[in-house]
């Protein structure tokens, strides 16, 4: 039972027993004269009772709101989450989960005052853009950067309406500009996972559940909405019959993202994504690539995905692509051959497609036939980059053939660990640098996910980079 409910019964059996005492006391004390003193007294008892009971309402009424308030961003908390679903069907409302992109990094650059401003940045923008409280809509932090948005079914139609609502968020934010105590600016993304629960769910714990769920799927691109799909996101692994057949049906596809000067954002080419289209199902490369491990299989995927590149380089005369290999499938001798075809029957790709080569394997490898390979294929027109840099010894063995290299990218994990200042990864950064230059070599920064990183990043003298902050991969 809550404060208010309480206070009212206090209320109510008080005056009933005043009633009671007053007709007792008139009964007792039937001389005329002393029935206008005893209701004096009783009014007056009664007033200094409704006057303590008021007080002591508005007081256990503050102390429960700040019992469902989070302190710092001002908030519901879990609490209130819990309370409110004990009262409410589960069934009438859209949860969305919401999480702050490397906030930690925040924190660590720039100390917790000013993690505690986002934070707070945060809460007054995603309250003011839902709708109020008497629409039913309700802004929840649950910990730390992770909050919680519940929206009433009442003011959306269907799940395509949330998204478009919830992306209008996402953008609000994103163009926030904060500053550090240096008066450095700076901006934050936020991820998404909608549970539109347009399905009966018969717990707020799955839903909440599959929000986060979504939410996981939107944090591996971050800066995005995923809605819950549960025939999606539960759906079985892919059976190798059935990814053969779909590369078959010609159902490989790329999403590219433009890889460009980090002062001038000329676009300098695009790196190919692999992915797998079926109808309006996208399979990702975790979906597929691992159960490809026969050669044969390797080369139909291979063909599928240059001929598909092939297209959007006739289709565009001025774009460019890069396409990931590893250096062990340069001696698969199908696929080599297949590279060496098409600089021949298309000679107006010449200068178009960048080989991004790495090693995942670690091998020990002929590296008098990979040269020779590497040179061959750099005579026929095509851009040689080494892909994942990151000073190991491989990097370096392959470099020691650096004539037949135009580029190296460097390892998105050093370009994340920029982000801290309690490394050695800006000197890291600064030699690779150093030595492409001196070897003529240009430098790729991949996966660039901030202003703070992208400025690092020129002022080490990196020219070009890719990643989330300057542009998501999309399918053209």
């Amino acid at each position: 039972m809550n404060t208010y409910k309480r206070n009212q019964i206090i209320i109510f059996w008080h005056g009933i027993i005043t009633i009671l005492f007053l007709s007792y006391l008139c009964f007792y004390f039937s001389h005329e004269k002393m029935i206008p003193y005893m209701f004096a007294i009783i009014i007056l008892l009664e007033i200094s009772f409704l006057i303590f009971s008021l007080k002591s309402e508005k007081r256990n009424s503050s102390i429960y709101k700040k019992s469902i308030t989070d302190f710092l961003t001002g908030a519901y908390n879990r609490d209130f989450l819990d309370s409110f679903f004990k009262k409410h069907d589960v069934n009438d409302y859209i949860f969305v989960m919401i999480d702050i992109d490397h906030f930690k990094i925040v924190n660590d650059d720039y100390g917790h005052n000013i993690g505690d401003v986002v934070l707070k940045k945060l809460t007054s923008t995603i309250q003011s853009s839902i709708r109020t409280e008497k629409e039913k809509d309700y802004f929840i932090r649950l910990g730390g950067e992770e909050f919680l948005i519940v929206l009433s079914k009442n003011n959306f139609i269907e799940a395509s309406s949330v998204i478009s609502f919830i992306e209008r968020i996402r953008k609000i934010i994103k163009n926030i500009e904060f500053r550090n105590e240096k008066n450095e600016p700076f901006n934050i993304t936020v991820s998404f996972g909608v549970n539109t629960t347009y399905d009966f769910v018969e717990s707020v714990e799955k839903a909440l559940l599959s929000a986060d769920i979504a939410l996981y799927r939107a944090k591996l691109t971050r800066d995005s909405v995923v809605l819950f799909n549960e025939k999606k996101m539960n759906r079985p692994k892919l059976e190798l019959e059935n990814i053969l057949s779909m590369i078959q049906s010609r159902f490989v596809i790329s999403f590219y993202q433009p890889v460009v000067n980090l002062k001038t954002n000329v676009v300098k080419n695009n790196e190919a994504f692999i992915r797998m289209k079926n109808g309006e199902e996208m399979f990702y490369p975790s979906d597929f690539l691992n159960s490809l491990q026969k050669n044969e299989d390797k080369i139909l995927i291979f063909k599928d995905l240059m001929d598909y590149n092939l297209d959007r380089l006739s289709e565009k005369p001025g774009f460019k692509v890069s396409i990931n290999m590893e250096i062990n499938e340069l001696f698969i001798d199908s696929i080599f051959e297949h590279l060496l075809l098409i600089a021949i029957t298309h000679q107006n790709v010449k200068g178009r497609i960048t080989l991004e080569v790495k090693n995942t394997d670690n091998e020990i490898l002929d590296f008098k036939e990979l040269s020779k390979k590497l040179s061959k294929l750099k005579e026929n027109g095509y851009i040689l980059s080494v892909d994942n840099f990151s000073m190991s010894s491989f990097d370096f063995l392959l470099l020691s053939y650096s004539e037949l290299f135009n580029e190296v990218k460097i390892s998105s994990f050093l370009v994340k660990s920029l982000a801290s200042r309690r490394n050695n990864t800006r000197n890291i950064i600064k030699y690779i640098v150093m030595f492409a230059k001196e070897h003529d070599l240009d430098v790729v920064a991949t996966q660039i996910e901030s202003e703070k990183v992208k400025n690092e990043l020129i002022e080490l003298g990196v020219i070009y980079g890719q990643g989330y902050y300057i542009e998501k991969p999309e399918e053209i």
